[in-house]
Parts: C-alpha cells; sequence; structure tokens
C-alpha cells in the first residue's frame, strides 16, 4: 500500500481502464484485501473470500481476488459519480482513453454543455465497466457467514449499485455530486441483512438500469450483458421474492426517513414538539 502510495500521491488522472484498475487497487482494493484477512482471523474462510474472480484486469493473485474486486466496485463508483467536484480540484479519475473514443480531448471538456452527448457516452461506458464488477461483489458476499460481517460489507456494495442506477445515463453528473435520496439509504440500511435481500435489491436496480439503455448508446450491448448476467447471480431470489423488499416497507422507509430528518434537524423537532405542547427531554435535545 505505501508503495502504491508512493505512485499515485502527485496522480491528475489515469489513461487507460488498465490504469483505471490499479489506481482503485492501490486506494480502494488493498482496503478490502486488508480488512479481508481481519474477516479470515475471526472465522471467515480464506480460500472462500480470496478466490478469483472474473472481472478486471489484473494479472495476479491478489488483483483478480474477490476481495479486491469488492474495492473495486466501491472505488468506481465514487469516482465517476465526482467527476464534477473532481474537475474544480484540478483531479479526475475518468480514463482518457474512455472519453477520447467519443471525441473529447481534455477531461475538463466533459462538463462543456455542447459535449453533452460524448460526455454522457462515457458516463454510460464507465457505469458499465463499473457495473462488471458487481457479480464478483456478490458472489464475495455469499462466502461471508458472520452477521455483522455480512451487514458491514452489503451496506456500501448496495449504496454502490444504487448510485449506479441513479447516476446511469444521467448528465447531471456533468454539473454536481449525484447522491441517492436519503430515504432509499434508510431502506438500505434497514434491508442489508442477508444475502438473499441483497440479491433482491442487487436484482432490482439491475433491472432499473436496463430499462433506462438507450438504443442509441454505444455500449448499449455490454451494458444489457452485464445487467442480465446480475439478474442470472440472483435470480434464485428473485424468482422467490422479486421486489418484495421494496414493496413491503413503505411504512419503515417513511419513518426511517422522518427520524434521520428529525435528528439532523433539531430547530424542526423542537418547534414540532411546542407545537403539540410538549417539551424536549435530554433523549431529543
Amino acid at each position: 500500500m505505501g508503495e502504491g502510495m508512493a505512485d499515485t500521491i502527485n496522480m491528475k488522472g489515469v489513461t487507460s481502464i488498465e490504469e483505471f484498475d490499479e489506481y482503485c487497487h492501490y486506494v480502494a482494493g488493498l482496503v478490502g484485501i486488508g480488512l479481508t484477512d481481519m474477516f479470515i482471523a475471526y472465522g471467515e474462510k480464506a480460500e472462500l473470500l480470496n478466490k478469483e474472480g472474473q472481472s478486471g484486469t489484473g494479472k495476479d493473485a491478489e488483483r483478480k481476488s474477490l476481495s479486491n474486486l469488492m474495492g473495486l466496485f466501491l472505488q468506481k463508483t465514487n469516482i465517476i459519480r465526482d467527476l464534477a467536484e473532481d474537475i474544480d480540484e484540478n483531479r479526475a479519475f475518468w480514463p482518457s482513453e474512455v472519453f477520447q473514443r467519443f471525441g473529447i480531448e481534455k477531461v475538463e471538456e466533459l462538463k462543456d454543455a455542447k459535449n453533452i452527448k460524448a460526455a454522457v457516452h462515457t458516463l454510460n461506458a464507465l457505469v458499465t465497466n463499473a457495473l462488471s464488477q458487481a457479480v464478483d461483489s456478490l458472489e464475495y458476499m455469499t462466502k461471508i457467514k458472520d452477521p455483522k460481517i455480512f451487514s458491514f460489507c452489503a451496506i456500501p456494495q448496495v449504496m454502490a449499485i444504487a448510485t449506479l442506477n441513479e447516476i446511469y445515463n444521467n448528465r447531471d453528473v456533468m454539473k454536481k455530486n449525484v447522491k441517492i435520496r436519503k430515504g432509499l439509504t434508510c431502506r438500505i440500511l434497514l434491508h442489508s441483512k442477508d444475502i438473499n435481500a441483497v440479491k433482491s435489491m442487487f436484482c432490482y436496480f439491475a433491472k432499473e438500469i436496463e430499462r433506462k439503455i438507450p438504443c442509441n448508446d454505444p455500449s448499449a450491448e455490454e451494458t444489457r450483458k452485464i445487467c442480465k448476467e446480475i439478474r442470472v447471480k440472483c435470480e434464485d431470489k428473485v424468482e422467490s421474492e422479486g421486489f418484495g423488499v421494496f414493496k413491503t416497507t413503505a411504512l419503515m422507509s417513511i419513518i426511517g426517513g422522518l427520524v434521520y430528518y428529525a435528528v439532523s434537524n433539531r430547530s424542526w423537532l423542537a418547534s414540532n414538539l411546542s407545537s403539540l405542547g410538549l417539551k424536549q427531554t435530554p433523549a431529543t435535545q
């Protein structure tokens, strides 16, 4: 990790998908590998969590491992989502070979309104690349036995695919940091408890992305292929539950959203308690 930090500390961007994967390996894949070593120390099976995945451009066992690819899935999502903010801070890690394929020479040109078509094509190509790690992410989670470790891993993974669904084909990514809604965040937090629920959510978001694929998008065929692979990976659960996780939790989502809003907006809480003739207790202050 130290060598990787030294190699990347002055980087402002990457040129190829191979460099993209290597950068993500150093900043997130190694974190996944380190956490996996901790999980193994607590009883998880090394041979299962460190088995070879199917995605990525890595050449050695470490870079091909599920634990590394799980980290890549998270980091790529963050990099794609943060484009506008990163350009403003004079850095951006969208691989230049991808946006140059669509006629854009410099990364900052992605924010120019006249280049929006090429920018969205670039966005969709990179979302598709990130989605290629989703099946390996699911495979990693199927091997975890401890419920607490599972939730620790599952929540950010589900948030990642939810974010990819939010930013796919979304031109707002060129202007601002696009995030999932707070209510959806609450649902993910509430339901990322077991692999069946996680599979249902992954399948749901894969179908949502598939539904939005433009017919004329250059990456359309590859995006459909990867979304299908995700659905097939989740198929056994979808047959029994489908979108049940999202259909049966409306009340809990509303309650969760209200609690989140109240805690983060205490003046709102105080005024509403006052209107009801109630006073704040130490627990609500």
